[in-house]
């Protein structure tokens, strides 16, 4: 066998893999999206009933992502190097039909960004993205906030967004008993 038919059948291989962890990808994802969809409800309980609770509405997502270590590595530090996550204000992570995911976030008034609302949506079919336009205060830039302007899809980042979602009652539940 020559190098060139070597080449070409390894080729042809990695094509047949490609397509066929393409058909898996989809599967997964339309699982993930039925799951989603299940325990949504549960969701929106959740928050309207931290909704209801004085002292704890404005401080819940900043519990949860302080109790989340893997999210840690994406929040900015104040000026005492202390993580700071007192701007999330609130947090919602889904998966949509048409393959697509979403992220959107309320932001209290902080230090880093003049933004109110930060939202990234991701059509995975369509390669196309719908980012944020950040209005930074400072020159000083932070990992979770540029995931929200970044044109490419972070599937990594939407995981640990969407764990910190699926998971907040727990987090939080932790920084109770600590």
């Amino acid at each position: 066998m020559e190098n060139n038919e070597i080449l070409e059948y390894l080729d042809d291989i990695q094509s047949e893999i490609d397509d066929e962890y393409e058909k898996f990808a989809k599967e997964d994802f339309e699982c993930k999206l039925r799951w989603h969809k299940m325990i949504k409800p549960l969701f929106v309980k959740c928050r309207e009933f931290v909704n209801r609770l004085p002292g704890i509405s404005n401080t819940y997502w900043e519990q949860v992502f302080l109790n989340y270590e893997i999210a840690k590595a994406l929040l900015p530090v104040d000026e005492d190097d202390n993580i700071d996550a007192k701007w999330i204000k609130k947090l919602e992570v889904d998966y949509l039909d048409g393959y697509m995911y979403r992220v959107h976030v309320e932001l209290h008034e902080n230090s880093f960004v003049n933004n109110t609302t930060l939202t990234k949506k991701i059509c995975l079919n369509e390669k196309r993205i719908e980012t944020t336009v950040i209005q930074w205060k400072k020159d000083e830039k932070w990992s979770i906030f540029e995931f929200f302007e970044s044109l490419t899809e972070d599937l990594e980042v939407f995981d640990i967004l969407y764990e910190a979602y699926f998971n907040s009652a727990f987090y939080f539940l932790t920084s109770q008993t600590n």
